[in-house]
């Protein structure tokens, strides 16, 4: 009987670990998540979660009208990817550029493809981040968050995204 209790005991100590493993796993994420999202002010990032992965949505880098050169007032939040870079030591960074759907498609598609480069070479230049960890795609005119018809939507769909895939997957 009593290896039995022992056996049983055995077995409930291993879903102890486990479970306690699966709230720290939680636990770090939730805190890497608030480390990122403190790090951008609202007006010039959001940060969301799309399951396991980290969008951090760069509204503020404005590109000058068909360039993919970056601005210079770019720069200070560029900067502040480094922190991002700091919190996801293992991460995967992929840089997705967005247009409006002002334009030819294909120009539009190139552009994006443009700036998400410009913002790739970015961060393997200043941040020395190895280029197999950063990939960059571009996505044109094909996945609007706003409506086109005005200003401001056209504003909003004008955008680049840092996505992070932090290697660390959430346990169910």
């Amino acid at each position: 009987e009593i290896r039995e209790l022992d056996g049983r005991l055995g077995g409930a100590s291993s879903e102890a670990r486990s479970l306690a493993e699966r709230l720290e796993v939680r636990e770090r994420a939730r805190a890497q998540f608030e480390q990122v999202e403190k790090a951008f002010p609202t007006d010039q990032a959001v940060v969301f979660r799309q399951g396991d992965t980290i969008i951090v949505r760069l509204q503020a880098i404005a590109f000058a009208s068909g360039s993919s050169k970056l601005p210079a007032a770019a720069e200070p939040l560029l900067g502040k990817i480094r922190e991002v870079t700091a919190v996801y030591p293992r991460a995967i960074f992929t840089v997705e550029g967005h247009t409006d759907s002002s334009g030819d498609s294909g120009a539009n598609q190139r552009l994006s493809q443009a700036r998400a480069d410009a913002v790739r070479e970015w961060m393997v230049a200043q941040l020395a981040l190895p280029a197999g960890r950063v990939s960059a795609v571009g996505y044109g005119d094909s996945r609007p968050i706003a409506k086109n018809e005005s200003a401001e939507g056209r504003r909003q769909n004008r955008r680049i995204d840092l996505v992070i895939d932090p290697r660390e997957k959430l346990a169910p």
